[in-house]
């Protein structure tokens, strides 16, 4: 009966392997018109001819791969049945493909995937007896599989087993507690290595982590639920976060990068935001080339956080000529800009900040203002713009981190002008909500809608929000702190 199969099989096989040669023989004629059409210079034609032949031979390939998979399928199937027709006992591979030339790489898959079906059955509740311990050995003799492939296929089976618990467990979302000890316990019971886990779980491992970054990526915070997620999905599959970014690194650091936008949004940098970030790079160990940039804007808005809160840094030099009361802020080169009615100076010096005045230097003029006689300062992205309470002194100060140097007279304006102190405080009161944030970013594409850059990014209001701009989707947009800067809008 299955001698009867089998050459059912193969002619039903041959007849559909014939329907290929039809195809086969109309390659080399499409081949010959397309180069008589070269030849004749009709390129269009020869490019017609030339598609067609490259379809046929598409269609001739995936023809023949179907029909060899149906046959694999198919050999399978008779083998199985003669299996449960005839018990373990009375089988017999040779029996039933003698006479037939079934190529052996066929054979053996059938008998391997045979073999999986047992030992799926004798799986289902994660314990193998000693009876189905028997059976498969039994099973595997009958089907000419070795002991150590047995043992090999048996263990990539408990392997699909777990891989299905965990991803069964994780068809919210969340794996919770109980959940990770259920695995762990079914893990035990399988009695599954270190690497037959990593080996089983490195797929659904992979994707849970990429949807975990993509979902800590949306609301740009990682809170502690969602770093126990991380570590629970290191637990019940052994691939760590790290792991995971260096294999897909492209939504890690898309987190980080996201990350690192929400929280320098508002200039303020709380302790929580600090150890969250510390707790994202140990956790993702991204590449320092990757993250320098990033991280340097981070560390750049800490100083200034530190500098806001009146911290501010202390310089000391010999070339300093201080007041005894007075402390140094701020020393460096500087270039100074002034209109007059008719032009405009520029000069380069030095320029001074302490904890009473401003003092600019230089061979060609000097001068200097108590801090209280600032009345407006502006930021570009290369000078700070100061306009003054008198008319000398004001002007453009070009200098290096001229961000520092604002965030230094803020604090010091906070000490001398409580007027002024009180705008400043109300100009930083423009924090954007995070579910603003969320959608501004995903509709920005996390770049610059300027110029398309993926970092120093800032959350910048349209309608400025000292002149009345809300806090909203529509009035918010993504910009890099060069384009941002170059668009201008008054700290005050």
């Amino acid at each position: 009966m299955n001698g009867e199969k089998l050459t059912g099989l193969f002619k039903k096989f041959g007849d559909k392997d014939s329907l290929l040669v039809p195809l086969l023989a109309l390659a080399p004629t499409l081949i010959v018109a397309a180069v008589i059409c070269i030849v004749v210079k009709s390129f269009l034609l020869a490019s017609f001819f030339g598609l067609c032949t490259l379809g046929v031979g598409v269609l001739v390939i995936h023809g023949r791969w179907l029909y060899s998979r149906q046959l694999q399928k198919d050999i399978e199937d008779i083998i199985y049945q003669d299996l449960k027709k005839r018990g373990l006992k009375l089988f017999s591979v040779a029996s039933i493909t003698e006479g037939y030339d079934i190529p052996y790489e066929k054979l053996r898959r059938a008998c391997i995937e045979i073999y999986r079906r047992f030992a799926r059955d004798a799986l289902r509740d994660f314990v193998i007896t000693e009876n189905e311990r028997k059976v498969l050995a039994l099973l595997a003799q009958k089907l000419m599989i070795p002991v150590e492939m047995a043992d090999e296929l048996e263990q990539e089976t408990k392997g699909e087993a777990y891989n299905q618990e965990f991803q069964r467990r994780l068809s919210d979302g969340i794996l919770t507690t109980k959940q990770t000890q259920e695995l762990q316990e079914i893990r035990r019971i399988l009695g599954l290595s270190d690497r037959t886990v990593r080996e089983a779980t490195q797929q659904s491992a992979l994707e849970r982590y990429k949807g975990l970054f993509n979902r800590f990526a949306a609301t740009g915070v990682i809170n502690p639920s969602e770093l126990e997620q991380l570590k629970k999905t290191e637990t019940t599959t052994g691939m760590s976060p790290a792991e995971a970014a260096n294999i897909s690194p492209g939504e890690a650091i898309n987190l980080y990068r996201r990350t690192i936008a929400m929280v320098c949004q508002d200039g303020i940098i709380t302790d929580d935001e600090d150890r969250m970030i510390s707790a994202i790079e140990n956790i993702l160990k991204l590449p320092q080339k990757v993250i320098t940039s990033y991280r340097e804007q981070y560390n750049e808005l800490k100083q200034i956080g530190t500098i806001r809160k009146g911290d501010l840094p202390i310089v000391r030099n010999r070339d300093l000529h201080l007041k005894s009361t007075e402390i140094c802020h701020w020393y460096g080169g500087c270039i100074y800009s002034y209109e007059t009615r008719t032009r405009v100076v520029e000069l380069s010096g030095k320029l001074i900040v302490s904890n009473r005045r401003v003092v600019f230097l230089s061979s060609q003029r000097g001068l200097e203002f108590p801090i209280k006689r600032i009345a407006n300062i502006r930021l570009k992205s290369d000078a700070v713009i100061l306009s003054l309470s008198v008319s000398r002194g004001q002007g453009v100060y070009y200098v290096k981190n001229p961000q520092i140097l604002v965030a230094i007279l803020e604090a010091l304006i906070r000490k001398h002008n409580y007027v002024l102190a009180e705008k400043l405080d109300n100009a930083r009161r423009r924090q954007i909500p995070d579910e603003v944030k969320e959608d501004v970013w995903q509709r920005d594409g996390g770049r610059c809608v300027k110029c398309g850059a993926t970092d120093y990014l800032e959350f910048d209001h349209v309608i400025p929000f000292s002149q009345g701009g809300a806090n909203s989707e529509k009035n918010v947009q993504l910009l890099c702190r060069r384009c941002n800067l170059a668009k201008g809008g008054e700290l005050v």
